[in-house]
């Protein structure tokens, strides 16, 4: 919710209302204010006799005036609180239509006038005071004696997981930055934590929608509106998580192209890295038959198909295209064990395997593997962050 009791620039940016000089900023805030006296001042008086209200406009000080509210007007904090909220919700609702408002104009890179916003602002803010209190409690509950260091550790890894990184995944968003754009982005990042001002956040582009949406025009891979941008660092500070945990792969590093499952022994290899598929999809081709597949590295997957699923019939082990057994250079060993292969528009989109404990250690993914292990243990600072900052309020 917006802070109407600090209203500034940065307040009213987090509301998408941004305006070119400090004069037109304080002029729209003296406006705000005197409103929302006004709002508040009617609702309070309203049905009461004018001498009591005489009363009121009589006091002298702030101790007089709360007397007064705590006699005649108990419930004036949550008149405030009400109004504070009506507030808000027009300025978001009308943001666009106030006079002087240029944010819309750096809503997004393509200068859409009315950016699609990922992040509504009030749902942030409860989900932020949900995640805070999670935390704090799990960190009360310890110090009562009621969990051990290793179960407070797992419910605090558990709510950064759920409230930050499935969050932002329910939303569609996907932080990544380029390689190429890596070197000045934590100096940016800085910049803009200290002014506040959407103009200094970093220029390239770096938060993404993963899955289209047809309804607002979101196609997958399509940047984000700087609004969500400044949502995103927000909740990476209310989590403590530093940009370098998002740093890129530097150049000259050769990276695997496989990603883990949902599960930790499910791999995919992919997508799309293969120079041809084998023969497989072409009409001479026969089950049994043993395909070699070559990915841009030069290495090379050999797998005897055993198997095609019938996509017209519900498969209770996958949804893959074929079934077969072999091996993949660089991801397996020279066990052979089954790989399930996945076709689209008559090229294999990827191969998946369970991974065993005689598959790793391979040299050609060592510097990758060396360089990720920094940033791995970002990950274990966030969650010593989280209990030592949550822990001590």
């Amino acid at each position: 919710m917006i802070d109407f009791l600090n209203l500034d620039a940065s307040a009213l940016a987090d509301a998408g209302i941004r305006f070119r000089t400090q004069k037109e900023t304080d002029d729209f805030i003296g406006t705000i204010i005197e409103e929302l006296e006004v709002r508040v001042g009617e609702a309070v008086s309203k049905g009461k006799p004018e001498d009591v209200i005489e009363l009121f406009e009589s006091a002298q000080t702030d101790e007089e005036q709360e007397a007064w509210l705590d006699r005649y007007c108990p419930e004036y904090r949550d008149i405030v609180r009400s109004a504070q909220q009506q507030m808000e919700k027009e300025l978001i609702q009308h943001r666009d239509e106030i006079p002087g408002n240029v944010f819309r104009n750096i809503g997004s890179a393509d200068g859409k006038d009315t950016p699609y916003v990922a992040i509504p602002l009030d749902e942030l803010e409860r989900h932020i005071a949900d995640s805070e209190r999670i935390i704090r409690k799990t960190c009360s509950v310890f110090k009562r004696g009621l969990l051990s260091e290793d179960e407070r550790k797992i419910r605090i890894q558990d709510c950064f997981m759920n409230n930050y990184v499935n969050y932002l995944d329910s939303k569609n968003l996907k932080i990544r930055i380029a390689s190429s754009d890596w070197a000045g982005f934590p100096e940016a990042i800085q910049n803009y934590k200290k002014s506040g001002r959407p103009d200094d956040l970093p220029t390239c582009s770096w938060l993404h929608f993963i899955r289209s949406n047809a309804e607002h025009g979101i196609r997958s891979g399509d940047e984000a509106s700087v609004l969500d941008k400044m949502k995103v660092v927000r909740l990476m500070d209310t989590f403590h998580v530093p940009f370098e945990y998002y740093r890129p792969v530097p150049e000259g590093i050769v990276c695997p192209d496989c990603m883990v499952s949902r599960y930790a022994d499910e791999y995919y290899i992919g997508w799309y890295i293969w120079e041809d598929d084998g023969g497989l999809t072409g009409d001479d081709f026969q089950l049994g038959n043993t395909i070699t597949l070559t990915d841009r590295h030069g290495l090379k997957a050999r797998i005897r198909v055993d198997r095609k699923i019938d996509k017209n019939v519900r498969h209770p082990e996958s949804t893959a295209d074929y079934v077969g057994t072999g091996t993949v250079e660089g991801y397996t060993s020279e066990r052979p064990r089954e790989i399930q292969i996945y076709v689209k528009d008559h090229k294999i989109s990827c191969l998946y395997f369970r991974r065993g404990e005689d598959d790793f250690g391979f040299d050609l993914w060592k510097d990758y593997y060396e360089d990720r292990k920094k940033v791995d243990c970002l990950y274990d600072q966030i969650i010593d962050d989280l209990i030592s900052d949550y822990g001590d309020t």
